[in-house]
C-alpha cells in the first residue's frame, strides 16, 4: 500500500467539490481525487469530511479529530481541521510503468546497421562524431580450424576499400594475395597493407575487383605474407545485398534521387562513449548498447552499459579490481552520484548480451543518472579495491537513448 494523501480541511473553500491530488512517492508521482463534505448539526456548528474516490463511488468519510465548525466564526479568518491520511492501493511497478514516458505518435526505434546478415557476414555504419565521417563495413568470413579469411569493403568518409585479413595476426608491407574466381583459373597479386577504418590488404584498383566479386558466388583466397600463409574458400552469398550497399555503391558521389544511404546506428559520442545498434534477424528484435567505460593505470577496464535487449532494460556494470573472478553471490555495491550520498544495494550478477551486476530497478536508476555528471561505483568483493568513478557526459545523450527510454514499447 502506498501511504499518500495528506489533506488539510481547508473547509468553506471547498465545500461539495472534488479535486485531484497529485502524490510525491520516491520520486513519482500518483493522482488521487478527493473532496470535502459538508453537513450543518442540530446545534448550529458544520461538520466536514473528506472522501477519497474508490472505482466509480467515493470510500467511507475520513474525519479529522474536532471537524467542526463553530455556528458563529470570526469574519475575514481562515479555520482548518487536523490532517487525515489515506491510503490508495497503487504498487510501486505501477508507479513506475505510469511515469514512464510514451514514444511519441509515429515514432519509431534507431534501426539497425550492425547486424548478422547469416553467419559468417555482417555489416555495420559507424559515425565518428569528432571527425564527422560516416564508414561503412560489410565483411565476410571464412573459417576452418582456427584459421579465418575476411573480406570486406569499406567506404571512410569519400575512399572506397576492398579489404583481405586473415589469421596471421602480423602485417607486412604487402602480401600475395592469390584468388580463383569460380573454376577459373587462380591468379596471384601484391596487395598494399591498409591502416584505415579496417587494417588488412587492399588492391591498388578495388573497383575492378568488387566488380569480379558481384559476378562471382564464391571465391577461393590465399593470402601469403612474411607472417605465414591462409587460404579459405570465401561465400559471397548476401555480400552485395545488406542494407548498407547502398552507402558503398554511392562511396564518395552523389546520390540519386529515390535512394536513401543507410544512417548510423553505432558511433562514437566521445573518446569514452559509443553506442550501437543491431537485428536479430531471425526473429526481428533489436539490441541496443550504449556504454561508457574508464581505464586505470594498470589498464584494467570498468564499464557501465545501458542494455535494451528485445523488451529488457538493464544497466550493467563491470567493474575491475584486478581479481578477474566472476561474483558467485550477489555483491554489496556502493554507490555514490555526484556528490550525493553514498548507497549500498545489493545488485546480482545477470548474463545477457553483457554480462555483469545490475539493481533490480533498472528504469529508475536511468532516471536517477540521467542529468548527473559522475557515478562513482565500488564492488564489495572481499577485496580492497578502490571505488571506480565514471563521468557520465553523454551517456544518455547518443542517437540512441531513445531506444533505451523507450525499451519494450515497439
Amino acid at each position: 500500500m502506498l501511504k499518500n494523501v495528506i489533506i488539510a480541511l481547508l473547509a468553506i473553500a471547498l465545500i461539495g467539490g472534488a479535486t485531484t491530488v497529485a502524490v510525491w512517492s520516491q520520486a513519482q508521482t500518483a493522482e488521487v481525487e478527493v473532496r470535502v463534505r459538508a453537513k450543518r448539526l442540530d446545534d448550529g456548528r458544520t461538520e466536514f469530511a473528506v472522501q477519497q474516490r474508490d472505482g466509480s463511488g467515493w470510500s467511507d468519510s475520513l474525519f479529522a479529530r474536532n471537524p467542526r465548525l463553530t455556528a458563529t466564526p470570526v469574519v475575514d479568518r481562515w479555520y482548518s481541521s487536523r490532517g487525515v491520511i489515506a491510503s490508495a492501493p497503487v504498487d510501486a511497478a505501477s508507479l513506475m510503468a505510469a511515469a514512464r514516458p510514451s514514444p511519441p505518435v509515429g515514432w519509431t526505434p534507431l534501426g539497425d546497421t550492425g547486424g548478422d546478415v547469416r553467419i559468417g557476414l555482417e555489416y555495420s555504419v559507424e559515425a565518428n562524431v569528432i571527425s564527422s565521417e560516416m564508414t561503412t563495413t560489410v565483411a565476410v568470413f571464412a573459417r576452418d580450424d582456427g584459421e579465418y579469411i575476411k573480406l570486406g569493403m569499406t567506404c571512410e568518409g569519400r575512399v572506397l576499400n576492398l579489404i583481405v585479413d586473415d589469421s596471421t595476426w602480423s602485417y607486412s608491407d604487402s602480401a600475395q594475395v592469390t584468388l580463383r574466381f569460380g573454376s577459373n583459373s587462380p591468379r596471384t597479386y601484391t596487395w598494399a597493407l591498409l591502416r584505415g577504418a579496417e587494417t588488412g590488404y587492399s588492391p591498388s584498383n578495388d573497383r575492378d575487383f568488387i566488380a569480379s566479386l558481384r559476378a562471382a558466388d564464391q571465391v577461393a583466397v590465399q593470402v601469403e605474407s612474411d607472417a605465414g600463409t591462409t587460404a579459405l574458400l570465401v561465400d559471397l552469398a548476401g555480400f552485395f545485398t545488406t542494407p548498407a550497399q547502398p552507402n558503398l555503391d554511392h562511396c564518395g558521389g552523389a546520390t540519386p534521387s529515390g535512394v536513401s544511404l543507410l544512417g548510423d546506428t553505432r558511433g562514437e559520442v566521445s573518446i569514452t562513449v559509443e553506442y550501437a545498434v543491431r537485428e536479430d534477424l531471425e526473429d526481428g528484435s533489436l539490441t541496443t548498447i550504449v556504454e561508457t567505460w574508464v581505464t586505470d593505470d594498470s589498464y584494467d577496464t570498468s564499464w557501465v552499459y545501458l542494455v535494451c535487449d528485445r523488451d529488457r532494460l538493464d544497466v550493467v556494470l563491470q567493474v575491475a579490481d584486478n581479481t578477474y573472478t566472476t561474483p558467485s553471490r550477489t555483491p554489496t555495491t556502493t554507490v555514490r552520484i555526484d556528490d550525493g550520498v553514498a548507497e549500498e544495494f545489493r545488485w546480482p550478477y545477470i548474463r545477457g548480451v553483457k554480462h555483469g551486476i545490475s539493481p533490480d530497478n533498472d528504469l529508475e536508476f536511468v532516471e536517477r543518472i540521467r542529468d548527473a555528471s559522475s557515478l562513482e561505483v565500488r564492488v564489495d568483493r572481499g577485496t580492497a579495491a578502490e571505488g571506480t568513478t565514471f563521468a557520465l557526459a553523454g551517456l544518455l545523450k547518443t542517437r540512441a537513448q531513445a531506444n533505451v527510454d523507450f525499451c519494450g514499447q515497439y
